[in-house]
């Protein structure tokens, strides 16, 4: 891991970066099958980014990333808390899968999927 400065954390597979408004936005560089240990190392820039607070957690995902079933397992049994999550989709097919799969499960914090980037930012805003 490089930490840049005080707000930016870079790995392999990511980019973690603290914004305005408290909100840590995490994007998922393109191209790259995601594991269970990155979406660990997520939930790590988290908690040292964040300080310990509740953050609205923004989650990109660049074009052509996926995850494993093991990561998605992983994710889902060990998000951390968050004032609201907003998740960002490039593919219209991941975008009605994750939807869908969302629905059938109680969230802890509001969670919504998007299309785009600014969109997603701006619900993030409203909680």
């Amino acid at each position: 891991m490089v930490i840049d400065d005080v707000h930016i954390a870079r790995r392999e597979k990511s980019v973690s970066r603290l914004l305005d408004n408290d909100m840590l936005h995490i994007y998922f560089l393109p191209d790259n099958t995601l594991e269970a240990i990155d979406f660990e190392e997520g939930r790590d820039d988290y908690a040292m980014l964040g300080g310990g607070r509740k953050l609205r957690h923004l989650i990109e995902f660049g074009q052509y990333c996926s995850a494993t079933n093991e990561a998605r397992t992983w994710a889902e049994q060990n998000s951390p808390e968050a004032i609201a999550e907003a998740l960002v989709i490039k593919s219209l097919a991941q975008r009605i899968l994750v939807r869908f799969y969302l629905s059938l499960r109680k969230n802890k914090h509001p969670i919504k999927v998007f299309g785009g980037l600014q969109e997603a930012k701006d619900w993030l805003n409203e909680h």
